[in-house]
């Protein structure tokens, strides 16, 4: 019974599709990083990003198509995190990461590393019909073609004395 117990509760804290947490255990971590912020003073990075014209590519080539996206995009966003960091599914296609004892400048690297990640991931180009495949960046921008995702991505940080 315990076990069981335990599996429910894990999926209870994780988003099926991205298989990233989801927002109610982000809203629980980001409250015990908080604590920690304020009791050692130690620095915390939280990166926010958004994927622009999802519903428009959702319209076009359907919620399957969808879907896949945000499973490669959780698998390319923890491949871009230490350990010791957390990211979520925090709503539609909004998504954020927690960098505990990261500062600012080193946020600003593993923001700018998952965002390269995922543009190798998400040029994507309609092959023919309603179906697409994954190409290239550089294919696709060369040929002047394609259907882009875009990841944004929040720039600016919040200091430590705005948590207290």
């Amino acid at each position: 019974m315990k076990e069981s117990e335990n599996i429910y509760r894990a999926l209870s804290m994780v988003d099926n599709l991205a298989q990233l947490y989801n927002s109610r255990h982000f809203n629980k971590q980001l409250q015990i990083e908080i604590d920690r912020v304020n009791r050692y003073n130690d620095p915390l990075t939280l990166i926010l990003f958004d994927i622009d014209n999802f519903k428009d590519f959702n319209d076009a080539y359907g919620h399957v198509e969808g879907d896949r996206v945000f499973m490669c995009l959780g698998q390319v966003v923890k491949k871009c995190l230490r350990k010791t960091d957390t990211a979520y599914r925090y709503g539609g296609e909004e998504f954020t990461v927690i960098l505990p004892m990261t500062k600012k400048e080193n946020g600003f690297i593993t923001a700018e590393n998952t965002q390269e990640s995922d543009e190798q991931i998400f040029c994507l180009k309609r092959r023919g019909g309603d179906d697409m495949g994954r190409r290239p960046c550089e294919r696709q921008k060369a040929a002047g073609k394609g259907s882009r995702l875009m990841i944004f991505l929040g720039d600016d940080a919040v200091p430590p004395d705005v948590l207290r």
